[in-house]
């Protein structure tokens, strides 16, 4: 039996065959998924994770397509926009927000403008998803998602539904110990603090102006790069001449170094290209090899 035919047989949710990836992602550019599957069940989780322990194909998840570029994937690939849950639980100044994995990170900080919720200021402007954003501890100035964490509900490899507690997940700069797991995010829940309105927006605005020089018109994957150790990533490339280099429809922003936008119809292959160029420019100029903050993958 081939991988169709075992997986049309087995899962309730739709399948869909040779998608291209582009759409599913915020770089707008991308290569071919062999399968693309929207569970919004569990169970077909479960039933997915326990074939590719059977039969070892590739398989990739994806959020909200924010901070990846990808070329084909012969495999599967699975997206979490069928886990959009969102729920609410006050005790008096205490609030606990549980969200499916596939619900956006701009709807829980939106929410926070509007209820004075204290928490998540520091994610407005950030892309994405908020299992995704879990996965790399998503964060700014400092400041990260995994801090606000209370636990994790997960499909692990061997197909088992498991709630981990924050305690038990490491995490740093843009870095949680989840994306080494294999597992498959399907709820978090984060504890926030209500507070005044006022003072919420007002820091939200805060973190709103330090992004003010992002490229926000043109579709990128966010930062290219991790800051180095007592370095900006940003600068490094400013200062290697970076901004405005340009391979075919990928280039280099002039707002900021390090964001690599897509103003046209650029190929995952271009994209890789030029941020590959970038490095090895900052690495001769400076002696430093520049960490990927983007995740890449089926190159």
């Amino acid at each position: 039996m081939n991988l169709s035919e075992l997986l049309f047989r087995d899962l309730s949710c739709s399948i869909k065959e040779n998608v291209s990836l582009a759409q599913y992602c915020t770089f707008g550019a991308g290569g071919k998924a062999k399968f693309l599957i929207i569970p919004s069940d569990v169970s077909d989780v479960i039933k997915i994770m326990l074939a590719w322990k059977r039969y070892q194909f590739p398989l990739f998840f994806l959020g909200g397509g924010s901070n990846v570029l990808l070329s084909n994937i012969e495999g599967v690939v699975i997206l979490s926009s069928g886990f959009k849950s969102i729920h609410y639980e006050y005790n008096e100044d205490r609030i606990i927000v549980e969200a499916g994995s596939g619900y956006p990170l701009k709807s829980i900080v939106r929410e926070s403008l509007k209820r004075g919720h204290e928490g998540f200021e520091f994610a407005i402007g950030i892309p994405g998803t908020v299992g995704g954003a879990v996965m790399g501890n998503a964060g700014t100035q400092g400041v990260d998602i995994c801090k606000l964490l209370s636990w994790v509900e997960c499909v692990v490899p061997d197909g088992s539904v498991v709630r981990l507690e924050s305690k038990d997940i490491k995490s740093g700069y843009r870095y949680s110990s989840l994306s080494e797991s294999g597992c498959f995010i399907t709820k978090c829940a984060f504890e926030i603090r209500q507070g005044n309105i006022g003072l919420v927006r007002e820091k939200s605005l805060e973190y709103w102006r330090i992004r003010s020089n992002q490229p926000f018109l043109h579709k990128s994957a966010g930062c290219i790069f991790k800051n180095a150790i007592n370095y900006s990533a940003g600068k490094l490339l400013d200062e290697c001449g970076c901004k405005g280099m340009r391979i075919g429809d990928a280039a280099i922003s002039e707002l900021h170094a390090n964001y690599c936008i897509n103003i046209g119809n650029a190929s995952a292959l271009e994209i890789r290209e030029l941020i590959y160029e970038c490095r090895d420019i900052v690495y001769k100029k400076k002696g430093i090899l520049l960490d990927f903050e983007v995740k890449m993958f089926g190159f």
